[in-house]
């Protein structure tokens, strides 16, 4: 079976797929009273404090490896979180409408993803996304929920998410993760510009791929021209590998170029 998506990051890769499930949904009656209001207050203000806290600490972690392309899409997701006009929504919500913290920054962030997403230029129609894990981080420090840890994986695997973010992708080993399949995300989300950055074959906007593949299941993702492939038969798998050696080849040899005239 071959699924097609958006071809996001070029290249080619053959991995077991590790699919990453969606955060459960939150319960959206989260009213509460008037003497609760402080506390949810500052419960805000410091899930907004770890928020920015992890985030400096991975756009650290990229600069000292010399990734200052990851280390900058970091940073534009911290002025996210600090953003004046983000706290002022959430806390006017909060004191006004007397709604719990969680349900005020998914309301916050809903309503800032939505004006970025009917807005024409395509790079700043894909800044929803990192407003919406903005709002993901934030409500994962407030129910003490843990994000998934892509920077221990143990095996070469082809991550499958309905949706991988820049901050999870930042944290990645890279030297596992062959590729990349979401369902969401086009060419110009960040997330996309940090798998070209990192090497990583990426195929964005492909419907239906979580329902369609199981976990341990080999895939072949082309990057190059947007599709998924399953069932692979032996004779596939050889000439993806040798496919693959080429390119190696290739790369090698253009590596030698670095700081030729």
């Amino acid at each position: 079976m071959i699924l097609r998506g958006i071809a996001a990051a070029p290249g080619l890769a053959i991995a077991k797929c590790l699919r990453l499930e969606p955060p459960p949904q939150i319960a959206t009656d989260q009213n509460i009273s008037c003497d609760q209001v402080e506390a949810e207050l500052a419960g805000f203000t410091q899930a907004v404090q770890q928020a920015t806290a992890e985030l400096a600490a991975i756009a650290d972690n990229a600069k000292e490896h010399g990734q200052t392309d990851r280390a900058a899409i970091i940073e534009a997701q911290s002025l996210i979180v600090t953003d004046p006009t983000l706290d002022e929504d959430v806390r006017q919500k909060i004191t006004l409408q007397l709604i719990s913290a969680v349900r005020a920054i998914g309301q916050a962030v809903d309503e800032q993803a939505a004006i970025f997403a009917m807005m024409e230029d395509e790079y700043l129609r894909e800044r929803a996304a990192d407003v919406l894990d903005v709002g993901r981080r934030l409500t994962d420090i407030l129910l003490g929920r843990q994000r998934v840890d892509l920077s221990g994986l143990t095996e070469k695997v082809v991550l499958v998410a309905q949706d991988i973010s820049p901050s999870q992708l930042a944290m990645a080993d890279a030297a596992n993760v062959r590729a990349i399949v979401a369902e969401t995300g086009g060419r110009t989300s960040h997330t996309a510009i940090l798998a070209n950055n990192m090497g990583i074959p990426a195929v964005l906007g492909c419907r239906g791929i979580l329902a369609a593949v199981a976990d341990g299941e080999l895939l072949l993702v082309n990057g190059d021209a947007g599709t998924v492939e399953t069932a692979l038969s032996a004779e596939g798998q050889l000439v993806v590998g040798r496919e693959l050696e080429h390119r190696a080849e290739i790369q090698s040899g253009l590596r030698e170029l670095i700081g030729q005239p």
